[in-house]
């Protein structure tokens, strides 16, 4: 949780294919910071580095992790 209490909440569903399953997951950070966002979750994920429409994006099995500044 950060300095702004942000709350995440994830809901399970059992019939999903794979084990993590969404359409994507948008990270609103400093432009400065896209660059080693992709770095960190290739290193840690194996994240694949792309595009989604007009915003930087990395892949990882289930869901798309979306960047922007």
């Amino acid at each position: 949780m950060g300095d702004d209490a942000r709350r995440i909440e994830d809901l399970q569903n059992a019939d999903q294919p794979m084990p993590i399953q969404h359409h994507h997951i948008h990270y609103n950070v400093p432009s400065s910071a896209i660059a080693d966002a992709h770095e960190s979750y290739n290193d840690v994920f194996g994240a694949i580095p792309g595009m989604r429409g007009r915003f930087d994006a990395a892949d990882i099995p289930g869901v798309n992790l979306t960047f922007s500044g």
